[in-house]
């Protein structure tokens, strides 16, 4: 299935490889490409903050000049990695939920443009995060509940709104 479906969830596994490997999970990529994806991602900030290379290995565990990345930058890698090549369906299942909620709608919007002829599904408890989504479907206990663009979801779905404003207190 990796062949044409990307994926991306909340706990993403460290692969104890250098950078470059990581960026290579779906294709052998450039160290050009990689730059680029970066750059649009804004990985490229950890990349310089860092002063790292992307021969530099993620975690310690084989290399003790390794890099250990925080929650939010080990998504935001496996978020980059989805832009390495075109995909029929792209899952996220909470990607960014360790992000600022104003990157992770960035985000959201970058992936929405790239991706634009390809099915996204996004699982989010942010109804922020699917604002900008084709189709909402609000799930309760397993069940659609609800569905519908974001304009019809927020006028027509009071009920379903003011639970996810509810859940979104707490999270």
């Amino acid at each position: 299935y990796r062949i044409n479906v990307g994926t991306s969830f909340q706990e993403n596994v460290d692969f104890a490889l250098s950078i470059k490997e990581n960026m290579s999970f779906y294709k052998e990529i450039s160290d050009d490409e990689i730059s680029k994806i970066f750059e649009i991602t804004n990985f490229n900030k950890v990349v310089n903050k860092n002063n790292i290379s992307f021969e530099t290995q993620i975690t310690k565990e084989f290399d003790r000049n390794g890099l250990e990345l925080s929650g939010g930058q080990k998504q935001l890698l496996s978020i980059c990695r989805l832009f390495t090549k075109k995909f029929g369906l792209i899952i996220l299942d909470e990607p960014s939920a360790s992000l600022d909620p104003l990157i992770e709608y960035e985000l959201n919007s970058l992936i929405l443009k790239f991706f634009k002829d390809t099915t996204v599904i996004l699982i989010s408890h942010r109804l922020s995060s699917v604002k900008d989504f084709d189709e909402i479907l609000y799930i309760e206990n397993g069940t659609i509940v609800e569905n519908g663009n974001f304009p019809l979801f927020w006028t027509n779905l009071p009920i379903c709104v003011e639970e996810i404003r509810r859940k979104e207190k707490f999270s």
